[in-house]
């Protein structure tokens, strides 16, 4: 015993209790933070579920006015283009009216022609977007992880799907087809659709 240290005196951390202690607590934030990310990444799943249910809505009440499902290249489709977030749009028949295939069903789900917006509330989901060298810009719907959803019509989704492309659909599909990049943005393996699926690269 060391006859320097009374006795009852208080003891010391050692080096090696304390580097226990700390590598604990490193596993115990690791664990915590992948938790976290899993409810992260089901809560922007979810709200996504919910965006293509409100839009694929809105696209059919759109259809029922119109006739035809908003405009992507199909030329000759109807669509209405509007860069500005006024919600009063001009009708459009043109690629070259729109920067983005998205704006295009943004603009025609939130104009006030006939019986729209065919998305009330539909601009709480909205991004802006800037293009390059530009001036302005446009707005498109968003999904739960804050990236634009891309809308393709069924003309579109089709073509893509027969090309050998990413996307399988239904043999009867003949409906707009939505997609989000998912929660890897660079890896098509977790994207979504609201319709058919998506092959990995």
């Amino acid at each position: 015993m060391n006859p320097n240290v009374e006795r009852g005196a208080p003891r010391g951390f050692t080096l090696v209790e304390l580097v226990t202690v700390m590598a604990i607590l490193g596993i115990l934030v690791t664990l915590a933070f992948g938790a976290m990310r899993g409810i992260r990444d089901r809560v922007a799943r979810s709200a996504t579920l919910q965006a293509f249910e409100a839009i694929d809505a809105g696209l059919q009440a759109y259809y029922e006015d119109w006739g035809k499902y908003p405009y992507t290249s199909t030329v000759g489709d109807f669509g209405l283009v509007s860069t500005s977030d006024d919600a009063n749009y001009r009708p459009a028949s043109a690629a070259s009216d729109c920067d983005d295939k998205a704006a295009v069903l943004y603009a025609a789900l939130r104009m006030k022609q006939r019986h729209g917006p065919y998305m009330p509330g539909g601009g709480s989901q909205a991004i802006f977007r800037k293009p390059p060298a530009a001036q302005g810009g446009y707005y498109v719907l968003g999904d739960g992880w804050g990236r634009m959803i891309r809308y393709m019509s069924p003309a579109d989704a089709l073509a893509r799907s027969r090309s050998g492309g990413t996307l399988e659909l239904p043999s009867n599909a003949s409906a707009p087809v939505l997609e989000s990049d998912g929660a890897e943005e660079f890896s098509d393996g977790d994207n979504m659709v609201n319709y058919g699926n998506v092959k990995p690269n």
